[in-house]
């Protein structure tokens, strides 16, 4: 009952988080330059939703608009395809996108956490440890760091992933799935989950990441377009960081969840800690191009903007 309060929470504090864009902001006069950043539509975007609604964004001289998507791949591939400017999306995307030498750049990470990304199981389908999940029909967003976290979970608990029935879905398309028993666990994130455990009620039961896996969550562009809007980097990552302060002065409820959705605005040798193990696994699961060699990671990085607004949020 505690960890359904705490994602509940969490739940309140990404629909207050937009509320906040409904009061008027006054006090930018100056022209604004257009931006547009695709994202997820996940509590771990907070900062992103205070700064746009808080009217910080305008402050730092930007038009934000937020274009959303259903995960942080399709976020990725609109920034990629030039449909967004900048993307916020996972570690997994941009992991990938390596093997591939695509063009993005990881500006900033501005959250991670151990409890955002959950498993959902039917129990009243026998499913009451990791080792039921043997022989049965699981789904997840291959591609994402949905499909990571179950691997990983999978590795952990000693469970054979060819002796499970892996589904690609959507996370919307998952709680269709288990809520109809076409699966009988899915491995996604927030606000999914409580969705789905919603529909199901005592039939199901959420399965918590743990020490098993810790989601990031990234601010990325192209190359070509931070080398042509170095200013609007620089101010995309002002207003998160004051963002930042922002929510960490809202009220008490707020504060309570901040053991389980750590924001900040930082580049940190974790981070690439973290895009390197990510890496191992995609060559070992054959996820990665055949023959491919693991990428130099930590050129996806670029620094320089953060490093000359705040050195101390650089450490690798």
């Amino acid at each position: 009952m505690k960890e359904k309060k705490i994602v509940g929470m969490a739940m309140i504090l990404a629909i207050t988080l937009m509320l906040v864009s409904l009061s008027p902001q006054v006090g930018v006069c100056k022209e604004l330059v257009k931006v547009t950043i695709a994202e997820g539509m996940q509590p771990t975007i907070a900062l992103g939703y205070v700064a746009w609604g808080k009217g910080v964004f305008k402050e730092e001289g930007l038009d934000v608009d937020l274009k959303p998507f259903t995960m942080g791949r399709l976020a990725l591939d609109a920034v990629l395809g030039n449909r967004a400017d900048v993307g916020v999306m996972a570690e997994t995307p941009p992991m990938l996108a390596a093997f591939h030498n695509q063009p993005i750049r990881i500006i900033a990470a501005i959250e991670d956490s151990d409890r955002a990304m959950k498993v959902l199981v039917r129990k009243d389908k026998g499913v009451n440890k990791p080792s039921d999940l043997i022989g049965r029909k699981v789904a997840c967003s291959i591609g994402t760091n949905s499909e990571y976290f179950m691997s990983a979970f999978m590795a952990a608990k000693g469970i054979d992933r060819n002796k499970v029935t892996v589904l690609n879905m959507s996370p919307g398309d998952m709680v269709i799935a288990i809520s109809q028993g076409g699966v009988d666990a899915i491995f996604t994130w927030e606000p999914h989950i409580t969705n789905a455990i919603n529909v199901l009620g005592k039939k199901g039961d959420v399965w918590y990441a743990g020490d098993v896996y810790t989601e990031l969550t990234f601010v990325a562009a192209t190359e070509s377009y931070i080398q042509k809007n170095p200013e609007v980097i620089k101010g995309i990552l002002k207003a998160l960081i004051n963002a930042d302060k922002l929510i960490k002065e809202t009220a008490d409820f707020v504060k309570s969840i901040w053991p389980y959705f750590n924001f900040g605005v930082s580049l940190e040798k974790k981070h690439l800690e973290q895009l390197i193990s990510e890496g191992k696994w995609a060559i070992e699961a054959g996820i990665a191009p055949r023959g491919a060699a693991m990428p130099d990671f930590k050129r996806l990085f670029y620094t320089e903007a953060l490093k000359s607004i705040d050195p101390k949020r650089v450490n690798f």
